[in-house]
């Protein structure tokens, strides 16, 4: 019955109330007492020929009389009929996939109050949703799936579910939880929380479904081809399950989209911090740390900040740091700042333990209190964590072994050097020292975690254990570096099929056969210094906040790269360059050697571009390059007679002559004679583009020779690759020229960016980590990961509080193995692995890491073009409905037509009415006007 009506409770009442007019009749019945007198009964005598009449009409009287009472109990008791709505229909799923990550904060100032987007959602939730539910039947249901938990496995959807809305208990405590939802801190990627949707309703297919998409409908999410991916995914849905499926999108972004605005609603200014990089992970006490901190502006008008750097053991803000730039810093719309500060740890030690030391950046305003114009203030704070060592142990792996410390070895300068760092607090461990057998050995034992940096100097092609060994190191945040020498006696033979392994390996790159020149002829001739004899590729990492790895501090200053010009360099293992595929992005060439080919063999590709090439013989030709003519072919001259047969010149001397054509800016005082080639370059002709197109990649082939330094990015870790001795066997660096003064200097830098934060340093909230270990190291062990979290308390600085409880490792084959999950508030989370079988020993691993909120995917609100969207869900004719949050409830949920709404059910109310009042007229004693007549004289009428 609680499908037919939707106020079922009044029928009970509606059905003792048609009883009543039954009751009276028969009362009415029973309160006459017969008596026998002559005139009475010669009048009964008369009436038995009209009595049954009388009856039936009495009882359709009485009929009419109830069926009043039950159509007044059918309006109040409000019947929905029959079809979809009744018990032989399909119930009614409304499915809510609510956005309640970052950038739902996004919030706007109203009435004096400060609201978000999630505010707005909720409102659209419990006003327009639970309560038009409340309002429908009581098999419809409601399910609301938060997007923070659409990846949850273990999500019970009994938790998020609610039913017989249309009680009012149940509807109030369904409002209460959806008052009580807060905004995540995770970011999600909708096309996944769509998959999870679509499950969910796959196991309502009994149900007729409508599908809520309630967010902010940021261009990020929408918008490119994560949004084409998205929106294809949307209409596919609502086409395949057409008529059974109804999406309504939801847009809660305040102001709401005005048709004036072209499809592209403003967003709201707002400033982020993107990234805060530690120079290095682990640094020893009193060793200075550089910390780079990654600002962007969302907006399209300049920004003004201030930064604050917090202590969170102390809970106090560091007042004395000195940032550069310094505060105030400015920002220009849609861009990036990078702003750097210094600071040294000097925490109390008790016996060898670490120290974590966990600081947070945070953005004010110039006069340091909250940002009054910005859009979201969650991405206005980023927490780092630094590991603070009374000595930090450096791992040093030879293969001369101890004879690599005699003076001039490789191990003798890498241990000066190190031990030369102002303020340092380094401690070099040789790997002799660790075995009694070949120094590679300690590369097989279970606490190489302790050490951040393994240097490997002239070692060959490791045993397979010892590789598994260093590259879990590498993978779990360790860094690694490879000089070579002459012990790699077969480049592309074991070392590239162990240690390279098609790309895949710890090393970076395949080599040739030998070493170049082979170890039988005489070291390369000592070249003239009118070249840099080491070029670092700067133009590979124009991009990076960073700047250029180990590097960008060296050459801050253009004059600190000429002591290169110098750098002898007598021999080097070559890259074998048409074997090597380097992965964009993970695998780059550092540092290169100058190409030294004669320049004659580029002769032909000169003459393609200078003799056969039509488009510059078009720019010499056309009048409105006239004035650069005479610029051009001074240029055209002096590179042509650097490929000329019988030219010295090398092909770097080549690269210099192209590179003066591009740059050549002429001269203001005879600008007919020297003319400004580089604004003839700027110039969008064809030709000109084209020809300076062909000149650029003309120039970087012949400038470059062999690579020289290779970095990789491995998993969590870094690995570079230097093609030469650390010693003085191969080069002249580390002693015997002038370019011996970069030696330490390239050290310093080359230790702290082996052990600074790889992919940790930037972990996004929600983000799971695997832990892995090797099961045959940690044989007859039962591993134990226990984890806290540091729970900041204002002014009082942070406790550790458990997180979750300790999990033992799943061994699978030769890997033991943890996961490292629920980092859905940002902060610092430490973990402990101990052996549960030996407890007293104390932590085997103790782990740092920093989450931060997703700032780069959360920080831009704009907003994706009403165009784009109507247009994508036109194609589903009505499956898809984009709204606003000023909707009509019945956009949402459908409305029940009870028949309570039906002009019928009034005229036939009406119509009973009408007869009934007639019938009981008829019935009635009154007499009609011919039988007043027909009353004798003195007659009383009744």
């Amino acid at each position: 019955m609680g499908a037919l009506f939707l106020h079922p409770g009044f029928l009970i009442i509606a059905a003792a109330l048609v009883s009543v007019p039954i009751i009276i009749h028969l009362i009415n019945r029973m309160r006459f007492k017969r008596i026998r007198w002559a005139a009475m009964e010669f009048l009964l005598k008369a009436q038995k020929r009209t009595r049954r009449r009388l009856i039936i009409e009495q009882l359709i009287l009485l009929a009419l009389r109830c069926l009043m009472i039950a159509l007044v109990g059918l309006l109040v008791s409000r019947f929905i009929g029959c079809g979809e709505s009744n018990i032989g229909g399909k119930p009614n799923l409304h499915l809510v996939l609510l956005d309640d990550t970052p950038s739902m904060q996004d919030r706007y100032k109203e009435d004096g109050e400060w609201k978000n987007c999630l505010d707005v959602a909720k409102t659209v939730l419990a006003n327009k949703i639970a309560k038009g539910l409340s309002l429908s039947r009581t098999t419809d249901q409601l399910i609301i799936l938060p997007l923070s938990k659409a990846d949850d496995p273990n999500l019970d959807l009994k938790e998020i579910t609610y039913e017989r809305l249309n009680d009012e208990k149940n509807l109030k405590e369904a409002l209460a939880k959806i008052s009580d939802l807060q905004p995540s801190m995770v970011h999600v990627n909708m096309l996944e929380a769509m998959n999870r949707a679509k499950g969910i309703i796959e196991q309502y297919k009994d149900s007729h479904v409508t599908l809520h998409l309630i967010g902010d409908f940021r261009d990020k999410d929408w918008g490119g081809q994560p949004g084409d991916a998205l929106l294809k995914d949307l209409v596919d849905l609502a086409k395949l399950k057409k008529g059974e499926i109804k999406i309504r999108a939801i847009d809660t972004v305040h102001p709401q989209r005005a048709p004036a605005q072209g499809g592209f609603p403003p967003s709201r200014d707002n400033v982020g911090i993107v990234e805060i990089r530690p120079s290095t992970r682990i640094v020893g006490k009193n060793m200075p740390v550089t910390f780079t901190v990654v600002l962007k502006n969302y907006s399209g008008a300049l920004a003004e900040v201030s930064l604050v750097t917090r202590d969170e053991q102390t809970g106090k803000d560091m007042l004395q740091v000195d940032y550069n730039p310094k505060n105030p810093i400015r920002i220009g719309p849609s861009s990036e700042a990078s702003v750097t500060f210094e600071h040294r740890f000097n925490p109390e030690f008790k016996g060898n333990e670490a120290h974590f030391a966990h600081l947070s950046v945070r953005i004010t305003s110039p006069q340091l209190g909250p940002l009054d114009n910005d859009g979201l203030l969650a991405d206005n704070l980023r927490h780092t964590v630094v590991e603070v060592r009374d000595k930090v142990p450096i791992l040093v792996v030879d293969g001369a072994g101890k004879l690599g410390r005699e003076e001039g070895k490789d191990s003798f300068f890498i241990s000066r050097a190190l031990m030369s760092v102002p303020g340092g607090s380094y401690q070099v461990v040789y790997a002799d020292e660790l075995t009694t057998r070949d120094p590679a050995d300690a590369l097989e034992r279970p606490d190489l975690n302790k050490y951040p940096t393994i240097f490997l100097l002239n070692v060959p092609a490791l045993k397979p254990k010892q590789i598994a060994g260093l590259e879990n190191f590498v993978a779990e945040g360790g860094g690694v570096a490879f000089f070579l020498g002459d012990r790699i006696t077969n480049g592309a033979g074991e070392f590239n099929r162990a240690m390279y392994r098609d790309g895949k390996g710890i090393f970076p790159a395949p080599l040739k056969n030998s070493y170049h020149p082979p170890g039988t002829e005489e070291p390369l001739p000592i070249k003239a210094s009118d070249t840099l004899q080491l070029i670092t590729r700067d133009e590979k990492f124009k991009g990076d906040p960073a700047g250029t790895p180990i590097f960008g501090k060296i050459f801050e200053e253009p004059a600190h790269r000429e002591p290169m010009r110098y750098l002898q360099i007598r021999r080097y293992w070559q890259i074998a360059r048409g074997q090597w595929k380097p992965e964009p992005g993970r695998v780059q060439e550092l540092a290169t050697l100058p190409n030294d080919a004669p320049a004659t063999t580029y002769q032909e590709p000169v003459a393609e571009i200078t003799q056969k090439g039509e488009s510059l013989k078009n720019i010499l030709k056309d009048a409105k390059f006239a004035k650069y003519r005479v610029g051009v072919e001074r240029h055209i001259i002096d590179i042509e007679r650097v490929v000329r047969p019988g030219s010295e010149s090398k092909a770097y001397h080549l690269a210099n002559q192209i590179e003066r054509l591009l740059t050549d800016t002429g001269s203001a005082q005879q600008k007919d004679q020297f003319p400004d080639l580089v604004e003839m370059w700027s110039n969008p002709d064809a030709d000109v583009q084209k020809v300076k197109r062909q000149l650029s990649d003309l120039r970087e082939d012949v400038h470059y020779g062999d690579p020289f330094i290779v970095i990789q990015n491995f998993q969590k870790g870094k690995v570079v690759a230097v093609m030469s001795t650390a010693g003085k066997e191969w080069n002249d660096w580390a002693g015997g020229t002038t370019a011996s003064i970069l030696y330490a200097p390239f050290v310093w830098e080359l230790q702290n960016y082996l052990s600074s934060q790889g992919a940790e340093a930037n972990l996004t909230t929600g983000a799971k980590i695997p832990l892995l270990f090797d099961a045959a190291q940690f044989k007859g062990a039962q591993l134990k990961l226990i984890r806290q979290f540091h729970k900041i308390e204002g002014d009082t600085g942070y406790k550790k509080v458990a997180h979750g409880d300790p999990q033992f490792g799943r061994e699978e084959g030769n890997v033991i193995s943890f996961t490292m999950a629920k980092h859905n508030v940002p902060g610092v989370y430490l973990s402990e692995l101990v052996d549960e079988n030996a407890p007293a020993k104390g932590p085997i691993v103790v782990l740092a890491h920093a989450f931060n909120i997703d700032t780069k995917t959360e920080g831009d609100l704009s907003r994706v073009g009403s165009d784009k969207l109507e247009q994508e869900f036109a194609k589903t004719e009505g499956g898809i409905i984009f709204v606003g949050a000023d909707m009509q409830r019945d956009v949402l949920v459908s409305r029940l037509n009870d028949f309570s709404e039906s002009p019928w059910l009034f005229l036939l109310m009406l119509l009973v009415l009408v007869a009934e009042q007639a019938l009981a007229v008829h019935l009635s004693f009154h007499l009609k006007q011919t039988d007043d007549q027909l009353l004798p004289a003195g007659a009383v009428k009744h």
